[in-house]
Formats: structure tokens, sequence, C-alpha cells
């Protein structure tokens, strides 16, 4: 039984060779219908033999199929250099635009990344101006109750302004300075930073 299995390996490493694997290949293809005939054939063993043998020749049996094996065997590399240059560049156009599309997907997602940053920056901005000015008005104006009522009227300005969308200071800010009664002139001047 070992007997058998070595030899089955043997033949199986040879058919996978290159040359051996392309001239039985070759074989089968030149004599399958003398091979179909003898192996399915419901006739007696006598006539599948005297098929074979009117149905085949040294030409069939070996001299084609080693030019067949040899020409495919030879061949091959250039076909499959041809085959692999067709297919590469319909691959590597394909290639090109899922990198392009995946590069403007970045594009657009770094350019929303520097878009929420500058908003970050701008609410940053202005709760840094917001808390200037309030420390202005705790340093410059003395008098508590002008004080509440110039911070009340400024919060009143910023939801009127946040409201409307106010595209200018100087729209709303006369409106607020008006409503506040009793500033001096350095108040004002607070009021309007």
């Amino acid at each position: 039984m070992e007997y058998l299995k070595e030899l089955y390996e043997a033949w199986g490493a040879r058919v996978k060779s290159n040359v051996l694997g392309s001239i039985a290949i070759a074989f089968i293809f030149v004599n399958w219908k003398a091979l179909f005939f003898v192996a399915f054939a419901d006739v007696r063993v006598v006539t599948k033999f005297n098929y074979f043998d009117e149905n085949t020749s040294l030409l069939t049996l070996a001299f084609l199929p080693m030019l067949i094996g040899f020409a495919l065997s030879l061949g091959l590399p250039f076909i499959n250099d041809w085959a692999h240059r067709v297919v590469s560049e319909p691959v590597s156009r394909t290639r090109t635009r899922d990198d392009e599309f995946s590069h403007r997907r970045l594009k657009k997602k770094n350019a929303w990344a520097e878009e929420r940053n500058r908003e970050k920056e701008i609410y940053a901005e202005k709760l840094l101006r917001e808390a200037q000015i309030n420390q202005e008005i705790e340093e410059t104006i003395e008098d508590p109750k002008t004080r509440d009522e110039l911070k009340k009227a400024i919060d009143e300005f910023r939801e009127i302004k946040e409201a409307k969308d106010y595209s200018s200071d100087e729209v709303a800010f006369p409106k607020v300075a008006s409503r506040v009664e009793g500033l001096d002139e350095c108040e004002r001047i607070v009021l309007q930073i």
C-alpha cells in the first residue's frame, strides 16, 4: 500500500510541473474521444481496445501531446504577461479612482474639522471679550446700581443680537446705551468696548 501511495505522490509531483502538466492536458485534449469511449462505453473490453487502437496513433499518443505541451509551457508565461497587462490598466484606473475618492473624503473631513476649530476659536474669543468687558465694567464703574444696569443692558443686547443676528455692533449699541440712564462719557466708552 505504501508503494502505491509513493507512486501516486511522485506522479502528482510530475504532473504539477509546467511541462509534464501541459503534456498531460494536451494528451487528454487530443485523445478525449478514445479515452471517453474506453472509460464509459458499455461494450466488451475487446471492442474498447479495438476502438482505442483504431482512433489513436503514435502521433496522437506521443508527438502531438508533447508538441502542444511544450508550446503551452513555453507560451504560457507570455500569455500570462499579456493577460496581466490587459487587466492591469483597468485595475490601476479603479485604484486611482478609489484613491481620489478617499482623498476628497479626507479633504472634506479636514475642512469640517477646520471649520469646527474656527467656530471654537470664535466662541472662545467671544467669551474672552465678554470677560474683558465685564472686568472693565467692574474696574471702571463704581456705582453698583449703574454697574448692574449696564450688565443687564449688555446681556439684553447680546440676546437681541443673537436673536436677530445683527451683523454689526454699531446697529444695536446705541439702543442699549440710550436705555441706561446716568452714564457719563467714560462709562459710554466702556460700553462700546
